[in-house]
């Protein structure tokens, strides 16, 4: 797999690939940059990996959606996402706050440090696009930050097929 940081500036992808999990790449090329495996019930749990890194991610709640990020190499809790409106926070252990927001019908989604954006995604032209921002060079943790958004994007948009209307 290449470096995520190969691709700022560029739309990248994320695919369902058979018996392989949902595959993060550039548009227009086969290779993975990142690949996303959910397991369980809703997606009650996942594993995603990159050149940079291996993450676990375990939800609960159908409608919280509070996520726990794990550190798949030591088995370490290293940050926790909490839902809150449209969007929510993911707070690492060291402290940063990263706030995540969304629109009501989950085709556009932001993530930023304090007025910072580092991520966009936007689900047009029947495809998830997925931008890195120039400002997000700077990131030590952009790795996670993609993989874990990727994860949060698919999981909500899979939660909106199984809500009642009623």
């Amino acid at each position: 797999m290449e470096s995520i940081n190969n691709y700022l500036g560029m739309e990248l992808n994320w695919k369902l690939v058979k018996n392989v999990g949902y595959v993060l790449h550039a548009i227009d090329k086969q290779e993975a940059i990142a690949i996303l495996t959910v397991q369980g019930v809703f997606g009650s749990k996942a594993e995603g990996k990159c050149d940079q890194g291996f993450w676990i991610f375990i939800r609960a709640g159908f409608l919280k959606n509070n996520i726990t990020v794990v550190d798949g190499n030591t088995g370490k809790e290293i940050a926790t996402f909490k839902k809150k409106g449209l969007g929510g926070s993911l707070k690492e252990d060291d402290g940063k706050t990263f706030s995540i927001e969304r629109n009501a019908m989950m085709t556009e989604y932001s993530l930023s440090i304090g007025n910072q954006q580092l991520i966009s995604y936007q689900h047009k032209d029947n495809r998830p696009q997925v931008f890195l921002q120039p400002s997000a060079r700077e990131v030590d943790d952009l790795p996670l930050l993609v993989v874990f958004l990727g994860y949060l994007v698919i999981m909500q948009r899979i939660d909106a097929n199984f809500v009642s209307p009623y």
